[in-house]
């Protein structure tokens, strides 16, 4: 008869709670190898992203987070208290020098004993801090990285890659593989995410504009979210005289309410940065399109000619003309479509991302080699 084996103790520490990262936190909730409390605090109302409130399911320890400059640095008051309340295993945290207590976290989880985890992006496309990422890379027992250019990037400082793991974010591809349908008529031009002003709308309201006269009667503009930018953005639509093609949804989360959109949708499109909407997309088999040169996510690596399409930054005209050109040829998009949703339902999904946590965590508590 099996030996039933102790799950080990795992404090996670995250900025916050988004929608997106509830399915990941409650698989990890029901791993067999490790048993996770989970520590983080609210968003700034100015971000692109929103929290989950009510019953999460979840071992919580609330942290307070306070922003210093603006947003640019966020400190979580408790933290440190959570960290030495008892011996953990190890702990997991977000690899983002603009936490300002994770190293002091670092230094407080190593001397009781307790292992020690970053995960995140890595270093950012600008190259900023290398030397810090590296020295709290170096200063860990693993890191877990959001995608292979991640891990590349730490190598190339001479990070050793057994401690480097890449768990590629995702969000529950399993389910919208179940969601997805083709049976229905496609006739949206679909942007979901916050409106902030780094996702820059106003440009797919102006290149919807000058692509309308191109497009036929049918295709709506659909924008699903909500933020500081809404006022101004609809405004801008009635300045435009598109109002009547445009479609304001708000905010929506549940991914059953969401799959009629992305089943009816030719493609969507992000005026700015992107990030696990390209993934989202992908999975329900639609094209994205995303800018050249904005700073997107490392998500922005599973696109290629064959399932998206990419615009010049801030060419209102060129994206306009992208647009109609893209309406006009559907059987593209429908080749496109299928080759993201194999890309991404082969390569992406939380249960992936969840075994690449266990993985890490064991290495780093010395139970296993990383391959």
């Amino acid at each position: 008869m099996p030996v039933a084996t102790k799950r080990l103790e795992v404090l996670i520490q995250n900025p916050m709670l988004p929608p997106y990262r509830l399915d990941l936190f409650r698989a990890l909730n029901r791993s067999p190898v490790i048993d996770p409390s989970f520590s983080f605090g609210l968003a700034h109302p100015s971000t692109s992203l929103v929290d989950v409130t009510g019953d999460h399911g979840l071992q919580l320890l609330p942290v307070e987070n306070v922003f210093v400059r603006g947003h640019t640095l966020t400190v979580q008051r408790g933290l440190l208290d959570h960290v030495r309340s008892r011996k953990w295993d190890a702990m997991v945290a977000s690899f983002d020098p603009r936490m300002v207590l994770n190293l002091m976290a670092m230094r407080a989880a190593k001397k009781q004993g307790t292992k020690f985890v970053w995960w995140g992006h890595g270093i950012r496309p600008r190259q900023k801090y290398q030397s810090i990422y590296r020295r709290l890379a170096m200063g860990a027992d693993a890191v877990i990285l959001y995608s292979g250019e991640g891990k590349r990037r730490l190598e190339d400082l001479g990070v050793p890659s057994e401690k480097l793991f890449v768990a590629w974010n995702s969000i529950d591809t399993d389910t919208i593989a179940q969601l997805r349908r083709n049976d229905i008529e496609r006739y949206r031009i679909l942007t979901i995410g916050r409106l902030v002003a780094g996702k820059k709308i106003e440009l797919l309201l102006e290149a919807f504009k000058a692509a309308l006269p191109m497009l036929p009667p049918s295709i709506k503009l659909t924008i699903v979210g909500e933020g500081p930018e809404e006022g101004r953005l609809r405004s801008l639509a009635d300045q435009l005289s598109i109002s009547g093609r445009v479609e304001w949804l708000g905010a929506i989360y549940d991914e059953v309410a969401l799959a009629p959109l992305f089943n009816s949708a030719l493609f969507t499109a992000t005026g700015g940065d992107a990030g696990l909407s390209i993934i989202h997309s992908l999975a329900y088999g639609v094209p994205t399109l995303v800018g050249r040169g904005e700073h997107h996510g490392p998500e922005v690596e599973v696109l290629t000619p064959e399932n998206s399409a990419t615009f010049e930054s801030g060419d209102r005209d060129g994206i306009g003309k992208l647009f109609a050109d893209l309406c006009e040829n559907k059987e593209r998009l429908a080749v496109m479509g299928e080759a993201g949703a194999k890309k991404v339902l082969e390569q992406f999904s939380v249960s992936r991302m969840v075994k690449t946590f266990e993985e890490a965590v064991t290495f780093a508590c010395g139970g296993g080699k990383h391959r």
